[in-house]
This record gives C-alpha cells, structure tokens and sequence, in this order.
C-alpha cells in the first residue's frame, strides 16, 4: 500500500479562500479516487499562503479488477442500434463478443467487460488533473497563454506516488519532486520522498504547514508578550484565522499607539487595526484598551524587529490620524443636526427614507415596551428617545469610513450628549445579534429598541418583496430573523410574533404608497387586499419559524419533529415553543419518555383505526362501573389524578412540572397496553376502554402534538 502526495505551489493565495479550497479539494479528490475504485486508509490536507498540500495513504499499487456487465439492445432491435451500442463500447468489440440473454420480454445481447488490473501510478496523473480542474475558485486568474484558471499563477507541482514522479501537467506547470522553502526567509529548494520528510524540511525552512498549529504559535505568542506587559489579548477569532491564512511562518511583535489616538473609541480603534493594517488589539488591567498592539509578522527579524515595529507604527500612525480627525469632526456637529440629516436620507427607494423609518421603529418599540415592563411611563420616555437617535450616527464621518461601528458609534454621540446610560446602551445594542458569537441586547430599553428596529427591517423588504432567495440575502435578512429569536429566547421574553409583524407592514402601508414608484404602489395596493396582506404575514412568520427550527436544533440540540410536535401549542411565541420544546426533548431522550411514547403512539393508532372503522369518535367520559381488571383500573385513577395537576401546570407553563406529571403514566399505560385486550368480545368493555384510550391521547395532545414526534 502507497502513499499519494501533491502539492501546488502558487503564487499568494487570499486567506480567505485558503481553507475553503483545501477541504473542497480534499473532497473532490477522495470522490474521484472512489469513482476509479481506489480505496485509501489516511487523508491529510493542508493550506499555506502559497501551498495546497494533500496526503493519500494506503492506496494500492495495483488497481483492482472491476467486472461489469453491460445490457444492449435486443437481438430484434435494428443494426443501427447494435452498432451504436459496440461503438459506446470504445470501438474495440464486435457483436460475436456479446452474450444473448433471456428475460420476460424477450431476448437481448449483453457482454462482460473488466477493467482496471494495471499500475495505479499510471491512472493517478488523470484523476488528479480532473479533481484540480473540478474546483472553481471564487476568484480565478489566467495567466500566459494557458486557458487553465487557478486562483493565482501556479509555480510548481510536486506530485509523488510511492515516493515517485507521477507524470502530470497542469496549467503549463510540469509535476516534480521538489519544492521551495519560505519564499523571504529560506527559499531553498529540496527534494520530497513523502508527507514525513516533506514536513520535516518545511519546518526547518520556515513554513508551518498545519493551518491549526499557525493559529496557536499566533494565540500563544500574543498572549505570551501581553503577559509580560501585564495586558490582556482580545482575541478576534476570525482575524486569527485571516493571520494563519496570511502568515506561514507566524511572529507576534508588540507595537505601541501614541497616546493622543487613545481618546478615540476603542472600537474605531480596533475595526482601524483589523480591516486596515490586520493588528490584535490588547487590554489594560482595567480592562480598557491598551496602547499597544500585536503585529504578525511573516519572517524573522535579525534586530529583534525593531525595524519592522517602526515601519508598522509609522503606517498605524497615519490610519488613526484619520480615524481621530473624522471623530474630532463628528464631535464638533450636534446631535440634533445629525439627526435632523436622516429625513433625506433614503433607506430604500422602494420603501422611504431613514426619518420615516425611524418614526415606525418608534412606534414599533413603544409597542413593544409595553410588553416588557410594568413602569411603563419612565421606560416609554427613554425607549423613544432612544428610538429617535438610533440611526443618527448614520450621518458621521466616522462611520461613513468605518461602517461596522455604526450603532456602536450612536452610543458614543448620546454619550457625549448626556442621555441616560439606557439610552446610550440601548443605541450601541440595537444592532445585536450581529453575529451567531455575539451577545443579545438586555434591558428593557435595549430590547424593546433592537427588536423594534429588526421587526420593521423584516416587515419593510416583505412589504416590497425584496425577500431572500436561495442563497442570496443582500439584505441579512436571515440574520436579523435569527436575532429576533435570540434576543426574544435568551432574554425568555414572551412576546407574539404575529401582532409585531402585522403592527409593523400597518405602518409601512401608507408610507411606501407615497413613494414615487410604480413598484412600491403596486405592492401598497396588494397589501390593502386581505388576502394579499394575510399572505404576506403569514410568508414571514413562516421564515421566522424556519429560522427558529434552526436555531432551537443547532444551537439547543432540540429535535427538528419535537418542534413540529410543539409548534401548534405556542401560536406565534417564541419564548414559549422554547421553553415547551426543551422540555419535551428532555422526555422522549429518557428511556421512560421512550416507552411513554411508544405507548401513547399504540394507544393513539388503535384508538384511529377503531373511530375509522366504526365511523365515530370515542370521546366520552370513561365509564367506572364497567372496568373490570386491575390495570385498567390503575390507569383511569392515574389519569385523573394527574388531568388537573396538568391542567394548571401547562396554564401557569410550568412545562417541566406537566412532563414529570405525564411521566408518571408511564407504568400504567404500559401495563395497560400489555394486559388488556382492547377489543373486548362485550362491545359496552370494548368502548369504554376506547374512551380510556381517548383519554390518554388528550391529555397528552394538551402539551404538544406527540403525533408528530418518531421514536428512535
């Protein structure tokens, strides 16, 4: 058994398409090595800035013989379709190579063909070429003459098997055996016997080859100088992934920020490191941020860097001169003439403009934070000032040239401005969810603001059918559908969807009628029609709910049939399907929920096909003068004893108390089910073990539909 090994060696491919092309590759190329019957023991892949590396173990030296018959035509059918079939044959059989066979219609020429039996080495180039031209990279480039696109220029391949030459060429690049060490600090060429010694002189030559192990030299050595300055790290996950991408052979360097930029919100600060320069930023031991940062370089520095650091610092220099003179701009303009700068603002030429939309958040969040608090007066106040002045850093400098602080930035302005620390938060929250690691907002101010302003998002494109397809979603609509869920599910807040969702197109419907456009008129006209607007309601609670679905299955880990099963029961709230779908999935993930459920599902099947066959329902209080055997007996007791106790505890949604109650009929439906004979030869016994069976069946439907639910 041998070993596959390729590498290609490019010119610098973008970090964020590295570990994409990496695992597709690696897919594309086990797939067509199971489609020539190549089977294999270990894979290994790995991405650098400039190398796709893959390892395929245990491949054997011979290729295996394949036999395969092949049906042809029938012996009736016209020469025409005979020769046909021998020519897809590859030309080399005639028909006295073919069998004739019998079946129900007749008879047919059929012939065994064998392939495979000659040396893997030789099919490998083939397999290899297709799996490389299979990828389409999200960005590609021709180079030369050659009509063959890669991401960038390739400059060799290295391509082995069982430590020797594979012939291949691809892209103009003939395969080798050799490579190239780092290209600023080593560029020395040496020769590749196999995945071992390949990573071993890589090592010495300056490249880490494992993606994994450049983030960890990148996390440890951060935080390893942090340390020794006595700050903290404030690790960017997805930077750290854009450094190992950028970097094949990590070294953190500390840096220093003057002293005047720090009066600069942190965040412009740290969104000016990333997007521009690629810097970690770092924490004091009061948890502000330091002024210092992580540089990442990609080579060794004979002075210890000091060079680097100084060229590093200089480049900052000049970005956070501009970051602080747009902020000392912003600071000079209040926060009325900001604001004020929105009502021409236009949101979206369909469906108004940002003054417009920020009256409809204000309504939206009145709306809602009367839901949220009780001392409604005091929260009102602030909820609406802070609706008023949550888009109003849309109009700063700051954030026309960093926009991913937008909202972060209004907060800062309020600040400035002296609102109340609710408001404050509530304007730098209102954003949030903006990613799946990200907090939700808290407070009633905060969220009766965020979820406002996503209700009136979603409402705004469904109003002019701007709604997401397929993979497309320019306007995040699935993550704002997700942050309305997180914000509601984490925050246990029990609010109906539905009435947001119609309080909201109710207030766009006379808005996007006055806009000057043929498109947004027609559609304010269809939502005047019951039917249309009902739909259109309907179209996204059901997006909302898919979303849900998602979110309660990935991130809870609750099964996609018990939200079906609980979905009926919580019309439209959130919270509540939540809290009744995590109880649920607790029950049928114990071994007595399983036997519970199987007893419900035998109960409910015979109580159907008995109501089917007799043409009547079995609905009717049990009657206790005809039960004669114990089981029964013990079962009827227990159920009216737990009814009421279920009953009140699904009232008040104390779902967890209602499962331990339903668990406790566990033993006595099962003993039922097992002992009794249902269809008793006395149809009076007969029908009123029906009715015990219909009153299994309710009282359980009372908490959610176990119809639905499989049992596994």
């Amino acid at each position: 058994m041998s070993e596959l090994f390729l590498e290609v060696y490019s010119e610098e491919i973008p970090a964020g398409l590295q570990v994409p092309a990496r695992d597709s590759l690696t897919k594309i190329l086990c797939e067509n090595l199971a489609n020539a019957n190549l089977e294999y023991d270990k894979v290994e892949s790995y991405v650098t800035t400039q190398r796709l590396v893959f390892s395929i173990d245990g491949l054997p030296v011979d290729e295996p013989l394949k036999h395969e018959e092949r049906k042809g035509p029938r012996t009736s059918a016209p020469q025409k379709a005979i020769d046909g079939f021998l020519r897809g044959l590859g030309g080399s059989y005639t028909i006295d190579d073919c069998h004739i066979k019998e079946d129900k219609k007749g008879t047919y020429y059929s012939i065994n063909l064998e392939s495979g039996g000659g040396k893997t080495k030789d099919s490998l180039g083939e397999i290899v070429k297709k799996s490389l031209s299979q990828y389409t990279w999200a960005k590609s480039m021709k180079w030369f003459d050659n009509h063959t696109t890669w991401v960038r220029p390739i400059r060799g391949i290295a391509f082995l098997f069982d430590g020797e030459i594979v012939d291949m060429n691809f892209g103009g690049v003939q395969s080798s055996n050799t490579s190239y060490g780092h290209r600023f600090i080593s560029k020395e060429k040496f020769t590749i016997k196999g995945i071992k010694d390949y990573k071993e002189s890589l090592k010495r030559l300056h490249v880490i080859i494992d993606q994994e192990e450049r983030k960890r030299i990148i996390v440890e050595g951060s935080k390893k100088i942090a340390q020794e300055h006595n700050l903290t790290l404030i690790e960017d996950q997805d930077l750290i992934v854009e450094l190992a991408g950028l970097n094949a052979y990590p070294n953190p360097l500390l840096g220093t920020i003057d002293a005047e930029f720090m009066e600069v919100p942190e965040e412009v600060l740290l969104t000016s490191m990333k997007s521009h320069q690629k810097y970690l930023g770092l924490r004091d031991q009061n948890g502000k941020m330091a002024p210092h940062f992580i540089v990442i370089t990609n080579s060794i520095a004979p002075d210890g860097g000091k060079e680097i650091l100084l060229g590093n610092e200089r480049v900052l220099r000049a970005r956070l001169s501009d970051a602080k003179f747009f902020w000392d701009n912003d600071l000079k303009t209040s926060l009325d003439e900001m604001n004020d700068k929105l009502s021409s603002q236009v949101y979206h030429d369909k469906i108004g403009t940002m003054g417009q939309r920020i009256r409809n958040i204000e309504k939206l969040a009145r709306n809602i934070s009367f839901k949220l608090n009780s001392d409604v007066s005091h929260i009102t106040q602030l909820t609406l000032q802070a609706a008023s002045y949550c888009k109003v850093d849309l109009t700063s400098e700051v954030v026309f040239e960093f926009p991913e602080v937008q909202g972060i930035m209004g907060g800062y302005y309020a600040e400035r401005a002296g609102f109340k620390p609710q408001v404050v938060k509530a304007i730098k929250e209102h954003y949030s969810p903006r990613s799946l690691n990200d907090s939700v907002p808290t407070g009633d101010v905060s969220i009766a603001i965020a979820l406002a302003d996503k209700f009136n998002t979603l409402a705004s494109f469904w109003s002019v059918n701007e709604k997401p397809t397929g993979s497309k979603d320019p306007y995040a609509l699935r993550r704002c559908a997700i942050g309305i869920i997180r914000i509601i599910v984490e925050n246990e807040l029990r609010i109906d969807i539905f009435s947001k969702i119609t309080r909201a197109l109710d207030l766009l419907i006379p808005q996007i009628e006055l806009r000057n456009n043929p498109v947004s008129q027609k559609c304010a006209n269809n939502l005047r029609n019951s039917d249309q607007y009902e739909a259109v309601t309907s179209d996204l609670v059901n997006f909302i709910m898919e979303r849900m679905r998602i979110v309660l299955e990935k991130t809870y880990g609750i099964r996609y049939d018990v939200v079906n099963a609980c979905i009926p029961r919580s019309h439209n709230d959130l919270g509540k399907l939540h809290m009744l779908s995590t109880a649920v999935n607790e029950l049928i993930l114990t071994e007595d929920g399983k036997n519970l459920m199987a007893g419900y599902l035998r109960a409910n099947n015979i109580l159907i096909k008995e109501q089917t066959k007799d043409n009547t329902l079995y609905e009717d209080d049990v009657n206790m003068d005809l039960l004669e055997k114990p089981e029964e007996i013990a079962l009827v007791e227990q159920l009216n004893n737990v009814s009421p106790k279920i009953t009140k505890t699904i009232t008040i949604e104390d779902y967890e108390s209602s499962i331990s109650l339903l668990a406790t009929l566990k033993t006595p439906i099962d003993e039922f089910m097992t002992k009794i004979i249902v269809n008793d030869k006395n149809n009076e016994i007969r029908i009123n073990r029906l009715h015990i069976l219909n009153k299994i069946v309710k009282l359980m439907r009372r908490l959610a539909n176990f119809n639905e639910i499989e049992v596994k």
